[in-house]
């Protein structure tokens, strides 16, 4: 998956999960996450959108030019997010590794 691997506040998840994957189309501007962007690459009919936040560095993409520069504060949101588990998870029985 693309985007950012990150510390999640609020973690540990069940199963002792503190990290997660996020989609670059899982995350948005504007919401009460705070953070600042560190770049943004206009591509045409999206732009790609570097965020610092206090978790991490994050990859977002956002439609056509987001009108954000370089050391601004942004608020963003988050839809979705991929749990990473800590430990290797073990195949189901049957299945291969």
């Amino acid at each position: 998956m693309a985007g950012a691997r990150s510390p999640l506040e609020g973690g540990p998840y069940p199963g002792g999960v503190t990290e997660a994957a996020v989609r670059p189309d899982w995350v948005s501007l504007g919401g009460s996450l705070e953070a600042t962007c560190r770049s943004v690459w206009y591509r045409g009919p999206h732009s790609d959108v570097v965020l610092d936040t206090p978790g991490g560095r994050l990859l977002l993409q956002v439609p056509g030019r987001p009108g954000l520069r370089p050391g601004e504060p942004v608020g963003w949101s988050l839809r979705r997010l991929w749990p990473l588990a800590e430990e290797p998870v073990s195949p189901a029985p049957g299945h291969p590794a």
